[in-house]
């Protein structure tokens, strides 16, 4: 489905999201598209700069943001090449969908453990009903670096449940069992994930 505005800033004001959001490069269009990986923000701006005619597209999709734009001479049109462009992004946001989550969960945990808003990552997560191992992981070092270990071991009881065999599952029942965790080891895996996915890029 394709919504242009006026109601395309309706359909954003519902998910908390203003035009502003997106002028200003917000985290917020990142943290709504990690959460809802149908859901792609385009949004596109055209301007002259002298004889140049411009045509911006930001897209926001699957917790990541990518921009591009297209400039022609004065007696050029850009819509063509910005056509081409804003289509090649979407082509590569939706290319991989498996891709896409992980990246997406990468985000948002980077997101909070930069902030330091242990409650809101456990929130978040807690949010999610298609939570996947990492960000059910994360949930847990969150709660130890609250001191909360009966809500960590309650985490870890539901990730056992969903994903017993994962690896992830192994490291936060070592976590719990030794009661660490942190900003530090949620910085680390947040960090080194993203830099692996920059280089399959």
């Amino acid at each position: 489905m394709v919504v242009l505005p006026p109601d395309a800033a309706t359909r954003l004001g519902e998910r908390g999201l203003r035009d502003a959001d997106l002028v200003s490069r917000s985290e917020k269009p990142i943290l709504v598209t990690a959460k809802d990986l149908h859901l792609v923000i385009v949004r596109v701006e055209r301007r002259a700069l002298g004889d140049d005619k411009i045509i911006d597209i930001e897209m926001w999709s699957g917790g990541r943001s990518d921009r591009m734009s297209a400039v022609v001479g004065k007696d050029g049109e850009p819509e063509p090449p910005a056509s081409e462009g804003a289509r090649r992004l979407l082509r590569e946001a939706l290319h991989d969908p498996a891709t896409a989550a992980e990246h997406a969960d990468v985000v948002l945990i980077a997101t909070f453990a930069n902030q330091a808003d242990w409650r809101g990552m456990i929130n978040a997560v807690e949010a999610r009903s298609d939570a996947r191992p990492r960000l059910l992981h994360a949930a847990i070092l969150a709660h130890l670096r609250l001191g909360d270990l009966p809500g960590a071991k309650k985490g870890l009881a539901a990730m056992r449940a969903r994903y017993p065999d994962a690896e992830l599952t192994k490291a936060a029942t070592s976590a719990v069992e030794s009661d660490v965790g942190g900003a530090d080891a949620l910085r680390d895996d947040a960090v080194s994930s993203q830099a692996e996915s920059n280089v399959l890029r």
